[in-house]
């Protein structure tokens, strides 16, 4: 379960207290959970947050840079901070694969990131030529209205509870894979 952090709820004191009691009251074991945090907020205050984000780490937690390529974010802190996966905002998706800087862009930040260790996460994708257009560059994980619409929580619990998954062969039958993929 990926989980939004927010910069006033990142830069509070007790933020990583806050954390720890969630996971003993839940039971949920922190390798299932992702928090998303945005390269802007790591920045504005970097020492205190490679503490958090490594404190994080240790407790087994994922760690995601939110919507990079956005805003600033230091490409040092990809190196020096314990994340796990980059997420591309939809800026740069919502553009593919036409926008040929959008996709020289993408082609990029999923070279950077296989280079570092990193997960990928295309956010925003709307339309299967995006979906193709990422998966043969190698995008490890897509979200986006193409494979559901917000959800309210009850319908989300109950998608969980009976073991529902979005994947693109359920979602749509015009899906091919890699070495199918044509031009649309």
């Amino acid at each position: 379960m990926a989980i939004n952090i927010s910069p006033v709820q990142f830069k509070n004191k007790n933020f990583l207290v806050m954390i720890e009691k969630l996971l003993q009251e839940t039971e949920v074991s922190p390798s299932h959970i992702e928090l998303e945090i945005t390269g802007g907020t790591v920045m504005e205050d970097p020492q205190y947050a490679e503490s958090i984000l490594n404190n994080l780490h240790n407790l087994g937690l994922e760690i995601a840079i939110d919507d990079f390529g956005t805003g600033y974010s230091s490409l040092s802190s990809l190196m020096d901070l314990p994340f796990d996966t980059l997420k591309i905002d939809r800026t740069f998706i919502k553009g593919l694969p036409e926008n040929k800087e959008s996709a020289s862009f993408c082609e990029a930040i999923i070279a950077l990131a296989k280079a570092l260790n990193l997960q990928t996460v295309a956010e925003g994708i709307e339309k299967v030529s995006q979906l193709q257009f990422l998966n043969r560059i190698g995008c490890t994980t897509m979200q986006g209205f193409y494979f559901s619409k917000p959800l309210p929580p009850q319908e989300l619990e109950k998608m969980l509870l009976d073991g529902v998954r979005l994947s693109v062969s359920a979602r749509r039958a015009d899906f091919v894979k890699d070495e199918d993929i044509e031009n649309e």
